[in-house]
């Protein structure tokens, strides 16, 4: 079994109304073996991350108190409102093979991917009213989103090695999209946070079959292949 972990840099921001330390971690292992005629593997890495602000929401004035003061690239002064794009990633990847060697020259192989990934993106105002609550213009909402989704895409073969005048190779494949979840702003913030939900979910398979004949030492190739897709989609 072999595993390992490893830690991003830290970052510390301190700008405007900033003033907090993003990170990232990712750790990732893996563990393999082999009995007789069978082999197998199974890797995974899982990464933990926070954005630093992506962009930064300004204007020409703002009656609402918290602006900072500064000037844009072509030195005219602006106010900077508050930071946009704050996200927190978290990926997990499992991945897998497994062979089965059937007597004498056959090899039957499958393998599969499985990915996760869920992305939260939220604003920070630096605008307070009277009684201290955030206070948020429509160049905000652009900033609040979530992203969540799953993909498995699988295979598997058969695969001939005789050495000999010809060999085979049958394969299938599919990927999936198990989730596809993306929410976005419904209305103006701080109602926004909620949002509308979109869903979607596909498929598509494929198969082919090979043929190599090994004449005229190996010099002689000739391939057929045969594919198939289905996809489907749903909101």
């Amino acid at each position: 079994m072999k595993a390992r972990s490893r830690f991003g840099a830290l970052r510390k921001v301190s700008k405007y109304g900033e003033d907090d330390t993003y990170g990232t971690a990712r750790v990732a292992g893996s563990i393999d073996d082999r009995s007789g005629r069978l082999a197998w593997r199974l890797s995974y890495s899982h990464l933990d991350t926070h954005s630093q602000p992506l962009s930064y929401v300004t204007a020409a004035s703002i009656t609402a108190a918290g602006a900072y003061d500064d000037t844009n690239r072509a030195g005219l002064a602006i106010k900077v409102l508050g930071s946009t794009g704050l996200e927190h990633q978290v990926q997990d990847n499992l991945s897998g093979r497994m062979t089965f060697d059937l007597p004498p020259t056959v090899t039957a192989a499958y393998k599969f991917g499985l990915f996760k990934n869920k992305d939260e993106a939220t604003v920070n105002s630096y605008l307070r009213d009277g009684s201290g609550n955030a206070v948020y213009t429509t160049a905000f909402s652009t900033g609040v989103y979530i992203l969540d989704e799953e993909q498995l895409a699988q295979g598997l073969s058969l695969t001939s090695h005789t050495g000999g005048d010809f060999d085979f190779s049958l394969t299938a494949s599919g990927f999936q999209y198990l989730k596809s979840h993306q929410r976005t702003p419904g209305t103006l913030l701080p109602g926004a946070f909620a949002g509308a939900l979109a869903r979607g979910r596909g498929s598509t398979a494929q198969a082919g079959r090979r043929l190599t004949p090994r004449a005229l030492g190996g010099r002689v190739r000739r391939m057929s292949l045969f594919s198939a897709r289905i996809s489907t989609a749903s909101g």
